[in-house]
């Protein structure tokens, strides 16, 4: 693999949305060009989450401003003229800043969002369709600790329908998770952050990537009241990372890479300028995953990543006004390119069954469809 940088922007205080077409991949002469977009476009901002779906740009306002208030927009062009002149708030959020709303997905069925909030963010007020359960106060017989005598559903997953409508809440429990991706079984993964004032205390938890499931609840509480994994409530860990400052999410597909790194989920971590390769295998109806570095090094606190056209892997850095770029990661090798199958990630005949009925449980229709055959659990 090897690294390049294709766009570093000259210093900026205003909010600015553009778009960075890269240059082709072999032209040593080539130059990112930079548009800056107008209409809708430019006047918003402040965002943690971009997504073009349903031709329109979806924007997560999550930083305090003076100018559109926090919540999910959806701009569209309305007269063809290749700008959005459409803004619509889709629906306001009360949460802002770091801990605040984030990056948003489309859902495997492909008629649907998914929406992160971290745990500074409470759901919309009017959400009534919530398949965590809810409770309110403290839920565990421990004495209070840093923000510990509350309980909520922070650090969630919403989705909802192209127009902001027809609102679910799906899972809960984290603390500050900024992205999420699905994978092609249609599993929804994410890169979970750390409470580093527990750092030393029993009952601290590491940032981890987590498999959310449906209705799942994974136990963040302020202080003493955490849940422990044990919990038989909770749900536990894919892997462990350790400290750190989670931020972009995003699987291997499309990437011209070997097979294992096409399948690979691609982990930022903003605070230790590492992207982490996890490298999933079954593990009952869940995962486990083993962790390798794929990038690091000082200067690259990776703040997003995504898979372009080209089959490279791009990543954003910056961040609490350091310098930004965009960089580029290709494979330079011999190894073979082309489209992986897939092998290696089959799950058992008894744990198949465990694995389709969660995901009917998040309503995926591909798997509604199919019979699903349930085995009984294997006690020993």
């Amino acid at each position: 693999m090897t690294r390049e940088a294709v766009y570093s922007p000259p210093p900026s205080t205003t909010q600015e949305s553009i778009a960075s077409p890269p240059p082709a991949i072999g032209d040593a002469d080539a130059e990112t060009k930079v548009e800056k977009l107008g209409g809708a476009a430019a006047r918003i901002g402040w965002s943690h989450g971009l997504l073009h779906a349903f031709d329109s740009l979806y924007v997560t306002v999550a930083e305090g401003n003076k100018s559109v208030t926090n919540g999910l927009y959806r701009l569209r062009d309305t007269d063809g003229d290749d700008q959005n002149d459409q803004s619509e708030l889709l629906f306001a959020l009360k949460g802002g800043g770091e801990h605040g709303p984030h990056n948003l997905v489309v859902g495997p069925d492909g008629r649907s969002l998914y929406l992160m909030g971290g745990n500074g963010t409470p759901p919309p007020a009017d959400v009534n369709r919530r398949r965590p359960v809810v409770t309110k106060g403290i839920d565990r017989p421990l004495p209070h600790g840093f923000e510990s005598s509350k309980h909520s559903v922070e650090g969630w997953v919403l989705r909802c329908d192209p127009d902001g409508g027809g609102r679910e809440l799906i899972t809960s429990g984290l603390r500050n998770s900024y992205d999420l991706a699905f994978s092609h079984a249609g599993d929804l993964s994410t890169f979970d952050s750390d409470g580093e004032f527990d750092l030393g205390t029993p009952w601290y938890r590491p940032t981890r990537i987590c498999h959310w499931v449906s209705g799942g609840e994974f136990g963040w509480r302020g202080g003493s009241a955490m849940w422990p994994e044990y919990l038989a409530d909770s749900v536990p860990a894919v892997v462990d990372i350790g400290p750190g400052s989670p931020a972009g999410l995003v699987f291997g597909y499309g990437t011209k890479f070997p097979a294992k790194y096409q399948r690979a989920l691609y982990a930022c971590d903003w605070t230790f300028a590492t992207i982490h390769a996890l490298h999933l295998r079954p593990h009952g109806a869940s995962y486990r995953a083993e962790v390798e570095e794929l990038v690091g090094g000082s200067g690259l606190p990776g703040t997003d990543i995504v898979v372009g056209k080209d089959g490279a892997l791009y990543f954003a850095v910056g961040g609490r006004e350091l310098d930004s770029a965009i960089y580029r990661v290709r494979s330079v090798g011999e190894d073979d390119v082309g489209p992986e199958s897939g092998a290696g990630t089959e799950f058992s005949p008894q744990d198949r069954g465990l694995h389709s009925l969660r995901l009917f449980g998040l309503g995926h229709s591909q798997t509604a469809r199919q019979p699903m055959v349930v085995f009984p659990i294997p006690v020993d």
